[in-house]
């Protein structure tokens, strides 16, 4: 049996933050969908409306786009895995050849998941504009200054 229910945001992530959007979103969690214009809030209300299924959770932002769920231990197995990749890395979060005197200008974590991976590299780089993107909004409250993290699809234009 499926059902949708309503999950509110953890988060201050910009619902849905795309292009047009990002001049008048002020990005303030404290906002109500309501406020919103109508466009924004059917977008906002679009992805905090989780589909349950089995006693589980998945996005419902492009629901069925991708297979797995986005709940607490959905999420506790992606920190885990993160994990497992410092280890196997030597506890660097890439093995890029960037040179330690380069500056990065902007870091891109496409399927951001938890965000931990863009919240550590945000941390240990803090002159680097880091972006996280995912469909769904399951990213922490507290996060680096140098940080965002949006709910968009990539593989859409």
């Amino acid at each position: 049996m499926t059902e949708s229910q309503e999950h509110p945001p953890d988060n201050p992530i910009t619902p849905g933050l795309l292009e047009a959007e990002a001049d008048d979103w002020d990005g303030d969690s404290a906002v109500a969908a309501e406020d919103l214009t109508s466009s924004k809030a059917s977008l906002h209300s679009s992805i905090l409306k989780y589909r349950e299924e089995n006693g589980r959770t998945y996005h419902g932002y492009k629901d069925g786009k991708y297979a797995f769920p986005n709940d607490e231990p959905e999420n506790d197995r992606l920190d885990l895995q993160n994990h497992a990749f410092l280890l196997t890395l030597g506890g660097r979060l890439y093995s890029a050849p960037i040179p330690k005197e380069q500056t990065l200008h902007r870091v891109l974590d496409v399927g951001t998941g938890t965000g931990i991976w863009a919240i550590d590299f945000a941390d240990e780089h803090p002159e680097t504009e880091v972006i996280g993107v995912d469909l769904s909004p399951i990213q922490p409250n507290f996060i680096p200054p140098n940080l965002i993290f949006e709910i968009d699809d990539l593989e859409e234009e």
